[in-house]
């Protein structure tokens, strides 16, 4: 039984990743001690079928360029975390009347900087 289909690893896009870069160089010239941020790090899109479950897709994304620009920057990784967020629900009637239910959502990495130097 297949279990989903799971993409190649993907680059943060370039325009999420300036904008990340540039809010860290921001709060480094303000002088902050400590900047954080939230990346979308994988995204799964699941989708109810009658009678039997489709595959649910998954999408990763790598965040290694831009963990080594911020840390250029002059920032260093204190803490990293994940949270799994729900984005959507459907369900159809399946077999034998029982719901099938399709669940989206995204994990987003949750980074906490602090002043390097």
């Amino acid at each position: 039984m297949s279990r989903g289909k799971v993409e190649p690893t993907q680059e943060l896009a370039a325009d999420v990743g300036q904008a990340l870069l540039a809010a860290a160089f921001q709060a480094f010239q303000r002088g902050q001690r400590f900047w954080s941020c939230s990346v979308t790090v994988a995204t799964f899109v699941g989708a109810p079928i009658k009678a039997t479950h489709g595959p649910t897709s998954v999408t990763r994304v790598s965040t290694d360029t831009l963990l080594e620009a911020v840390e250029k920057v002059g920032w260093h990784v204190e803490d990293v975390d994940h949270v799994y967020v729900q984005t959507t629900t459907s369900t159809n009637t399946g077999f034998a009347g029982m719901s099938v239910a399709g669940i989206s959502g995204q994990i987003e990495a949750h980074y906490l900087f602090r002043r390097a130097t």
